[in-house]
């Protein structure tokens, strides 16, 4: 019964082709971007970050608690955002 499910799960796949490459890449992008906003909690330094995954909430969070930005954390987390453009 497990094995059905995985397969009709997998099949699901075939939908992706009915979707337009703008469309795709549109999801992709989006998400991209919501994981890096989430990601700019440790980039920061910050203890008290929104658990919300918007855009705006993510920015009024940032602006909100800005007293506790770390320059030192910056400091070592910048540049590891650039050390794959380096190639």
């Amino acid at each position: 019964m497990g094995d059905e499910n995985e397969e009709t799960f997998c099949r699901l796949g075939i939908v992706v082709d009915f979707f337009s490459h703008a469309t795709i890449n549109g999801f992709i992008g989006g998400t991209a971007v919501a994981l890096i906003l989430q990601q700019l909690k440790g980039v920061f330094g910050m203890k008290h970050f929104s658990t919300k995954s918007n855009m705006v909430e993510v920015v009024k969070s940032i602006v909100r608690n800005r007293h506790e930005v770390s320059i030192e954390q910056i400091e070592i987390s910048a540049p590891l955002f650039w050390l794959d453009r380096s190639k």
